[in-house]
C-alpha cells in the first residue's frame, strides 16, 4: 500500500482562530463598555433587547469559529496501512483501528454556490465523529 500523508492549509486554521479572538473580544468589550451605557442612555426594556441581540450576534460566531476550529484540525496519514490523524492543536495522534466504526465521503454546498466540495467523516465508536473538509487540504483527491 502506498504511503500518504495531507497537507493542511494551515492560512485556514489561523484565519479561524483570529475570528473566534475577534468575536469573543467583541463580546468582551460590548458587556464592559455597552452595557452601562445602554443602562443610562435607555429605557430599560430597549437597553435589554440590545443587549440580547448584540449577544447572540457575536455569541453566533463564536460558536461557529469555535466548532470549526475544535472539529475540523488533523492531518490524515497512511503509514503501512494503517490511517492515524494527527491533531494540529494538540498534537496528538489518533490510529484508526477497531475504535473506528467506519467513515463516509460526503459532499456539502451546491453546484452553483460553492462547487460542491466533498468531505471525509471517521466515525467512532463513543459517537465522536472527525470531519476533514476539502478546502483544508491542498492534495484532497
Amino acid at each position: 500500500m502506498t504511503n500518504f500523508k495531507s497537507k493542511y492549509v494551515y492560512p485556514v486554521l489561523i484565519l479561524r482562530i483570529l475570528f473566534f479572538l475577534v468575536a469573543f473580544g467583541s463580546v468582551v468589550m460590548f458587556i464592559c463598555r455597552a452595557i452601562p451605557k445602554f443602562t443610562k442612555k435607555h429605557d430599560g426594556l430597549e437597553a435589554f433587547g440590545l443587549l440580547i441581540c448584540g449577544l447572540l450576534y457575536f455569541g453566533f460566531f463564536i460558536i461557529v469559529f469555535g466548532k470549526a476550529i475544535l472539529t475540523q484540525r488533523y492531518n490524515i496519514s497512511i503509514n503501512n496501512g494503517q490511517v492515524v490523524l494527527k491533531d494540529i492543536l494538540f498534537g496528538k495522534h489518533i490510529v484508526i483501528d477497531k475504535n473506528c466504526k467506519g467513515f463516509s465521503l460526503s459532499s456539502y454546498g451546491d453546484n452553483r454556490a460553492i462547487n460542491n466540495f466533498k468531505t471525509l467523516i471517521f466515525y467512532f465508536s463513543n459517537g465522536r465523529k472527525i470531519e476533514c473538509p476539502q478546502f483544508l487540504y491542498t492534495n484532497f483527491k
